[in-house]
């Protein structure tokens, strides 16, 4: 039997179908269900993993002594008591990884690029196509250590590979006029970086506890580019360019020495006071953060998170992947049980059909395969009109996001690739479950004989 002649026959059963339109409906639902709901919960969750992956949102600051008037007392009281053995009772703190001072641990002053050019020391500016200088600066914000050495190059090398004075780029830029763009053209080149090195000084005031003295000065270096990493859309901070640790002790040597030319004196505390910069602490995880920070209040120290998962959001998240997932289990049982009844009643109701068909030389396999050609065609319908649908929500969605001022909200853009993922998804489902459908009731199938024709 040709698969054409079951094609046709499919197609004129199909015509005379009684639940054809409501099981179009449901396939449609179903379809619309996996390519949205699953598509933004996968969204959502991989937003909350970004956080809690996040080494900002494991790190905690510890201010230097400050002291404050305290109006239940009217005395001043001190936040932070620091002494010489803080850091080793830090450290024996469960979950804490590290407790360094800071130094040029984000930089989140605009860099202004003044030149870049190639391995040979050509200049090389204004030869890479549409990637320019405004883009880079706008789309490139900050300059992170990355003290764990954290963040991993899809291309290029690694930081823990690579020399002094280089770095790793995101591989595309926060969107600059509603457009990201490619940065890969920078890997391998020089780039040229001047702006204001912001010095984060206390100086010890005695019982006036330490006062901050922001010092800027201005620097200037080159910085080659020797990887890239992934940029993922549900990233949590501005996209960065990381350097390693002794980069950063590089570059804070570097500000050192022009400072000392006319502004040494003023960080005399910074360089002398082992307690006159903010001390980072590294814990192992997120979810050891409060713990890590009940333990140094013990300490008589107070402990801030560098960067914190807001509950709102994470509360959102979880209730949206929670009734998400719900909701889409509960539409794939109605429609796996209403195609199995649908199953069920067209054999019942074609039996007579059937046996004639068998009287005419086909076989079960044969009528099993032009009726699951019936259930493919319903399918391949349904899966143009849920995906037209789920297109126009998600762009509708994607414009919302898209346009707003909060990047955040640029994380909730659902790009083609999961578009598409969850479109194939849905493909295999929509296919798949009216297969099993059939196969679960081939039994009943075999069964029917030619005689049943006549006895009709």
């Amino acid at each position: 039997m040709k698969i054409r002649n079951l094609f046709f026959l499919s197609r004129a059963n199909l015509k005379g179908a009684k639940r054809k339109k409501s099981v179009f409906t449901m396939t449609v639902l179903t379809v619309v269900s996996i390519v949205l709901l699953a598509g933004f919960s996968e969204i959502f969750s991989n937003i909350i993993y970004a956080y809690k992956n996040d080494p900002d949102c494991r790190t905690l600051l510890i201010y230097p002594q400050e002291l404050h008037y305290d109006p239940d007392t009217g005395e001043l009281r001190s936040t932070n008591n620091m002494n010489e053995s803080f850091k080793e009772e830090i450290l024996k703190i469960d979950h804490v990884l590290s407790c360094e001072p800071a130094a040029c641990t984000r930089m989140s002053q605009l860099p202004e690029i003044s030149e870049i050019r190639d391995e040979n020391g050509n200049d090389v500016t204004d030869a890479l196509g549409d990637l320019t200088v405004e883009k880079i600066e706008s789309g490139i914000s900050e300059q992170c250590n990355d003290s764990e050495l954290y963040i991993k190059a899809i291309k290029g090398e690694q930081l823990k590979d690579a020399p002094v004075m280089s770095c790793i780029i995101p591989d595309y830029g926060v969107p600059f006029r509603g457009k990201r763009f490619d940065t890969s053209a920078l890997l391998g080149k020089i780039i040229t970086f001047e702006y204001d090195y912001n010095f984060q000084s206390y100086s010890n005031k005695g019982k006036s506890g330490y006062i901050n003295n922001s010092v800027e000065v201005p620097i200037k270096y080159d910085m080659k580019v020797v990887g890239i990493y992934h940029l993922a859309p549900e990233a949590t901070g501005d996209p960065a360019f990381y350097v390693s640790p002794e980069t950063a002790l590089r570059i804070e040597k570097i500000a050192i020495e022009s400072a000392s030319k006319s502004q040494l004196a003023e960080l005399k505390d910074y360089l002398n006071d082992p307690y006159s910069r903010l001390q980072y602490i590294k814990v192992d995880s997120i979810d050891n953060v409060e713990e890590v920070e009940a333990k140094i209040l013990d300490l008589s120290l107070f402990a801030s998170a560098s960067r914190v998962l807001e509950p709102s959001l994470e509360m959102f998240v979880n209730f949206f992947t929670g009734a998400g997932t719900f909701l889409l289990g509960a539409i794939l049982l109605l429609m796996v049980i209403y195609l199995f009844l649908s199953v069920y009643t067209n054999i019942n109701s074609r039996r007579s059909e059937i046996g004639l068909m068998k009287a005419l030389g086909y076989k079960s396999s044969h009528i099993f395969i032009g009726m699951y050609i019936e259930n493919v065609i319903l399918s391949i319908r349904a899966l143009i009109a849920g995906v037209a649908v789920s297109a126009v929500v998600s762009l509708i969605v994607n414009a919302i996001n898209s346009s707003s001022e909060s990047l955040i909200d640029h994380s909730y853009v659902m790009s083609f690739q999961v578009f598409g993922i969850m479109t194939l998804i849905a493909l295999v489902v929509i296919l798949a479950v009216p297969l099993l459908c059939q196969l679960i009731m081939v039994k009943r199938l075999s069964n029917i004989r030619p005689q049943e024709a006549m006895n009709s």
